[in-house]
């Protein structure tokens, strides 16, 4: 037949090189100098192991550089949120985020490859290190670099909101004339003149105010507006705490301390039972009926402020008499944000927190209604609406006037 014939069959004895297509078994004969010198190193990082400068002096080991160093490096892959770079000089590798990039290379990113239209891998790139993270993780930015020279100038890098920044932080209890840069329902991020930029949350805004979302923050702290400000903490990373209630905003002054908040005065930070900050905390009377205003709306509930007295929560259970309200649609639909709704005060907690129904309650009248709890019907019938509650709903919540912004 016209078929070739099949190629003799080679032992490991077979003396003289292989026909071709029988090569090593990557497709070519190996090459002896390449295993030698990985075998070399593998003989010296073997002998190096717990000697790590040994071993970065033989490139087995990355260096770590030196924060505000900069360096030349190539981009290795890229991600929705930025682009990771190979250092060069056995730094490793580092990350840059999307409002690290220069001014001019910003933009929405949807996806990886947006960002590999701006840096495709392989690029060559300047960078700055801006900080060393847990673990040797290296934070990295072109803000502000020339990526022709490598130079850096601070005044142009710029963050996402496009206001300058500075590594360099304050001294601590120190005051400054910032302005707003961003803001969060959690805080206002603030630009100090020369400084690393700072936070100052929603606790620390003012002492007789409480926020509920970035909208009320925002109306009082618009991005651009001057706001004075004391340094209370730096935190590790160069993060910078700040405060304004304790502050003239007219002047920068410093106000007299705050009246003591201990246990007696009770003016807990979080919901149900807190009063204003600096105030004493007061108490609605169990059973009264109250006007309030939905605050927060969640799948369990919603929170309803009652002025003075502060936020009291509604159980989802506490909605709606013989409904079962489920996932914040359904409770948002019975109790919209911002809507004034009757509530009758069910129960008032050791720690000053107090659970609110909306269903005691005629919603156009505020007639108080009579109650339709079925006693006996706990565990898995707890939820229903109705029936009697054996958890703490409040066990379901978070504070965020408890949170550290910095974790998001």
């Amino acid at each position: 037949s016209g078929s070739p014939e099949p190629a003799p069959r080679r032992s490991r004895f077979s003396s003289g090189p292989p026909p071709e297509g029988q090569r090593g078994g990557f497709g070519g004969s190996p090459n002896i100098t390449d295993a030698l010198e990985v075998a070399r190193r593998l003989a010296l990082a073997k002998a190096s192991v717990g000697n790590e400068s040994a071993m970065r002096a033989m490139g087995i080991m990355p260096s770590t550089p030196d924060q505000g160093s900069m360096h030349m490096g190539a981009i290795e892959r890229c991600q929705q949120f930025g682009a990771f770079v190979k250092i060069d000089n056995n730094f490793g590798h580092g990350m840059c985020h999307i409002s690290e990039f220069p001014n001019e290379k910003r933009g929405r990113f949807e996806s990886a490859q947006d960002v590999e239209r701006v840096f495709p891998p392989g690029q060559r790139v300047w960078v700055r290190v801006m900080e060393i993270k847990e673990g040797g993780k290296v934070a990295l930015s072109m803000a502000g670099v020339d990526q022709m020279t490598g130079a850096y100038d601070a005044s142009q890098a710029t963050g996402r909101s496009g206001f300058p920044r500075f590594d360099k932080t304050p001294d601590m209890d120190s005051v400054h004339h910032g302005v707003v840069k961003r803001v969060e329902r959690y805080g206002v991020f603030v630009a100090l003149d020369g400084w690393a930029d700072g936070m100052c949350h929603v606790s620390q805004l003012a002492r007789n105010r409480r926020y509920h979302d970035a909208a009320e923050v925002g109306a009082d702290h618009p991005v651009g507006s001057p706001i004075w400000v004391r340094v209370c903490e730096v935190k590790e990373g160069n993060r910078v705490e700040l405060s304004a209630k304790d502050l003239d905003q007219a002047t920068g002054a410093r106000l007299p301390p705050e009246p003591s908040r201990g246990p007696a005065s009770g003016a807990g930070l979080g919901y149900g039972g807190g009063g204003h900050y600096g105030q004493p905390r007061k108490t609605p009377e169990l059973a009264s009926v109250h006007k309030g205003t939905v605050r927060r709306v969640e799948a369990y509930g919603c929170f309803v402020t009652l002025g003075e007295y502060g936020d009291g929560l509604v159980h989802v259970s506490n909605i709606l008499s013989g409904v079962r309200l489920n996932g914040v649609e359904e409770v948002a639909a019975r109790a919209p944000l911002g809507s004034e709704v009757y509530v009758y005060v069910k129960e008032i907690k050791p720690d000053g927190k107090f659970e609110l129904s909306m269903k005691r309650c005629d919603q156009k009248t505020g007639d108080v209604l009579p109650d339709d709890a079925t006693p006996g019907l706990v565990g898995a019938y707890a939820s229903y609406g109705g029936y009697q509650q054996t958890q703490d709903p409040y066990a379901q919540m978070q504070d965020p006037y408890t949170q550290d912004p910095y974790a998001q």
